[in-house]
Parts: structure tokens; sequence; C-alpha cells
């Protein structure tokens, strides 16, 4: 049985990996005996501990304990295998599935390459990636002919409308593989817009080599097309095309909300090994969490005389250039390939109020500055400084402002204030002062901390308090103080401590007018005289 199940799964396996000569030389190489197994298997497979098999065959899977296969192994001059498996959940790769089914039957002549093989693969709910949540996946085909497979997929986003249907046919050639995609059928619906796939689509693949022909979705006037070969050859190239494509489009695949219109190409050259981008790309109007940030313009191309790859890219606003980035990518420089110098004039700090909800807000003032990036994409090496001019935020809070003008140092994990520390103000004229030490620290993915002393040293203090009952129903009113106080932890879930003393114009309410309890061993403020 086992050698069997070996001669048939090489049979399916010459269909991708050989050529029409080679398939040919191989049937007519069989022994004239081979009908003489005629038997029946069935099978019920119940996985416990499954992931030793899987780390040697398939370590990027990972099926749950629990999860049943069962079917049977006919073989006569057919060859017959059916298999039905429930899994409760399965990692491929960072992509999670959850209440999995499959249903497959194939049947194949021994003695030629005649298949007729149809497959259900069905998925619940789903996690692709870190962000991406979807349900009802589902995909399913027939291959009936001995050099044509028919398929479809379907996909919807969690809690919206989005969702994608894919519909095409793979046809074995004597040399390859081809697929194309059925445009009438196949779409792809986000925000409510409906993408489509261009008519005379084509993707063929010969060995290593992968042809693009007019594979294309559009929306109106939105286009987004690929074209060309990807290839060892540096002699092909791949053209990715946009034409006014809206970033809004690709909003429910990000955490933040963008806008913008994007419009360029990008030429991709040996994309097996160190990939060589040559682009120009332009993006109208860009806005972050609803901020106009500016007209951005990149360029790359590849310098062959250096072996490197040239950057320029820059913001604009109001026909003011505010961001520059000028360097180089060395592709060859395993440990530190990108060598980029950026320069900021005059760039709204309010732009960087995305990165800092629920913990600031209403942020003003302008950057100035120069910063170099070294190192790799996925950990750059980033040193510099920004001088802040007329800088301002809200602590939510505390509902108080700080008004600053000083300097930030930018390193690869922290954007701290210098050795000297900056001055705070409590207004924006005649403001009481404290000096701020510390600043932000990166936790890695994403992720920050804080990690902030003030000091307030003035004989009138400084205000750190002004809310009001809607703020804070325990206590509210304005808090002048002296001292010190330290804000400590991520974002969600910031620790304050203090040795503060009240000063003049200090006012606290505390209602008392709802019995409440209040534990003071996790919540509490001492007071001191």
């Amino acid at each position: 049985m086992i050698k069997d199940a070996v001669k048939l799964a090489k049979e399916y396996r010459l269909f991708f990996k050989a050529d029409e000569q080679e398939r040919t030389e191989y049937y007519a190489s069989l022994p004239t005996d081979i009908f003489k197994s005629i038997y029946t298997l069935n099978y019920e497979v119940k996985l416990k501990d499954s992931e030793p098999f899987f780390a040697y065959f398939l370590p990027s899977v990972r099926v749950a304990e629990g999860a049943v296969f069962s079917g049977q192994f006919k073989q006569r001059s057919t060859a017959e295998v059916s298999l039905y498996g429930k899994m409760d959940s399965c990692q491929i790769g960072e992509n999670h599935f959850y209440n999995n089914t499959i249903d497959l039957f194939a049947s194949k002549v021994s003695a030629s390459p005649d298949v007729l093989s149809s497959w259900v693969i069905q998925s619940k709910t789903q996690q692709l990636g870190e962000r991406l949540f979807t349900e009802d996946f589902e995909i399913s085909g027939a291959w009936d002919e001995a050099n044509l497979i028919t398929f479809d997929t379907k996909i919807k986003q969690q809690d919206n409308t989005n969702d994608a249907a894919v519909y095409g046919k793979m046809q074995i050639l004597p040399e390859g593989l081809e697929l194309t995609f059925n445009p009438a059928n196949t779409r792809l619906n986000i925000l409510g817009d409906t993408w489509r796939l261009a008519e005379n689509n084509r993707i063929y693949i010969k060995g290593n080599d992968i042809l693009f022909t007019n594979v294309a979705l559009s929306h109106e006037k939105q286009r987004v097309a690929l074209n060309g070969i990807f290839s060892y050859s540096s002699d092909e190239i791949a053209m990715l095309t946009a034409n006014d494509f809206n970033l809004k489009t690709i909003q429910p695949l990000i955490d933040y909300d963008i806008a913008g219109v994007l419009n360029g190409n990008v030429a991709i050259q040996e994309i097996y090994q160190s990939a060589l981008i040559n682009s120009d790309v332009k993006i109208d109007r860009f806005m972050f969490e609803k901020q106009f940030v500016g007209d951005i313009s990149a360029e790359t191309a590849w310098d062959n005389a250096i072996r490197k790859l040239q950057i320029n890219a820059g913001i604009s606003r109001e026909n003011q250039e505010v961001v520059t980035v000028v360097g180089t990518y060395d592709p060859a420089n395993e440990e530190s390939p990108m060598n980029l110098l950026t320069e900021v004039q005059a760039f709204p700090v309010k732009l960087f109020q995305g990165f800092v909800n629920d913990v600031f807000s209403d942020l003003g003032g302008t950057a100035t500055g120069r910063v170099t990036i070294k190192g790799k994409t996925a950990s750059p090496n980033i040193n510099g400084e920004i001088n802040i001019n007329n800088g301002k935020l809200r602590v939510d809070v505390l509902n108080s402002y700080l008004y600053f003008t000083d300097k930030i140092i930018i390193t690869k994990s922290s954007f701290t204030a210098s050795e000297k520390g900056i001055t705070l103000k409590d207004a924006a004229q005649n403001g009481n002062s404290a000096l701020l030490e510390g600043g932000v620290y990166s936790l890695g993915n994403g992720k920050y901390q804080l990690a902030i002393n003030a000091t307030m040293p003035g004989n009138n203090g400084f205000q750190l308090l002004n809310t009001t009952l809607s703020d804070n129903e325990y206590f509210f009113g304005k808090a002048f103080v002296g001292g010190d106080i330290q804000l400590a932890g991520p974002f969600n879930d910031i620790d304050i401590t203090g040795n503060l003393t009240s000063k003049r114009n200090t006012h606290l309410v505390i209602p008392l007018d709802g019995a409440t309890t209040v534990n003071t061993e996790v919540e509490a403020i001492p007071f001191l005289n």
C-alpha cells in the first residue's frame, strides 16, 4: 500500500514539476503487470501531538490536538483516495484558521495521466497575520481533464461588508503552468466599492520564471496592474503600476486612518535575490489620522556604478518642502544596507497625533532637524536631533497643557529630552516652569512606553491639574503643585507617582454625595499635612 501511495504522489507531482516529455517517458516505462494489486483500505487518524510530524514535513504548519481525518484508499486499474477531516484550529505560518473541514476525492488511472479530482476546504473564522480578521473562507476545485484544473475561492472580512471571490483555472501546458481568472465572476468588495479583474489576464509559470500579463484590478478611474516577469535574470523586469489609487482602499488592512491618491510605477528586477527596484511614485494630499500631511514623492534608481539603490523622497506642503530623504540602499551590505539622511523643516508636530492618542492631544508647534537612518529596514538605527518650536500638548488624564521650545533626541529605541532636560511652561505666555527628563522608549513591535520625571521647583508651583466633574467623578479641580512627578509604563497602562506640595490657587473638589468604597491599597493619593 505504501509503495502504491508513493507512486500516486509521484504521478501527481509530475504534473507540476515536469514537462510533457518527462511525463510521457514515465508512463511508457511502467511495467505491464501494474494492475496486480487490488485492495481497499479504510483509515481513520486522530491527532494528539502532531508537532513532531509537521516539524519534519511541513514546519510552518501546526494542527490542534483532536483533529480527525478519515477516508479510503482503493487500488484497482484506477487508484482512488478519499479524505474527510475536521480541525478545531490550524496554523500556517502567521495565519490562523478555526473550525475547519476538508473534503477531498482523487481518482487516477494507474497507467496514464488521466485524473478526476475534487476538493472543498472550509474555515469558519481566520486571523491572517496580526491585523486581518476574516470569516467564511472556502476554496473548492475540480480536476476532470488531464491538463485542466478549475477552482474558486471566497472570503469575507469580519464585522463589515468587505469580501472577495476568485474564479479561475490552471492549465498544465507542455513546459509550464498557466493561471487565468474569470473577470466576470472574480471581484473584490472594499468599503462599498467593487473592484474587477481585467480581461485577458494571465500568469504563466515556467521553472522559476513567472510571467504576468494584464493582471490588473480596477474600480472606476482607479487601477493597479502587474505586468512583466519575476526572474533570477537581471534582463527581466516586472512593472507594478498604480493609477489614481485611493489609499482609503487599504484601510481594512491597517490600524491607521489614511487617505490620498497614489500614482506611479515600480520596476522590479532579480526579485529572488536582492530585488533591484526602480520607482517613481507620488501621493497627492496624503492624510494620516484625518490630519493633512502633504504631497509625497519618492524616486528610487539602481546605480550600476556603485551597485546601490539611490533614494530621493520628500514631503511638500503648500509648495514648500518640509521633509527630504536622500541616500542609498546597498543590498550587498547585510548588516547595514540603509544609509539615509532625513531633514525636517518646519514640519507640523500635530501630524504625530495618531501615535499618541489616548495619552496626549491637541499637539502643536513645528519640528526642524536632521536624522540619519542606517541598519536594516526591519530594525532601523535612527539617530538625530529635532528642535521643537512653540510646541504644545494636552495631557488628557490631567486636562493640563504643556508648552515648550526645546530639543528632542532620537535614537533607535527612544525619543528623549537632552541631558539638560526640557523646560516646560504651563501657559503659552508667562507660564510657570518645570523641568522634564526622560522620554518615550520602544518596546518593539511598534509599541512604546513612557519613562518621564518632571520637577517643579518654582514658588508658584506648576499647573498639573485642570479638570471638571465630567473628567473625573471622584475628584476634580485645579492643582498648582511643586515637587516631582513620574509617568511610567505603556501608553495604555500608565502609572503616575509623585511627591507633590500644593501651591496657591489650588482648588480640589471631592464629591461626597454618594456612597462608594475605595481600596486604598490599589488606588489612592496620600496627602501629608
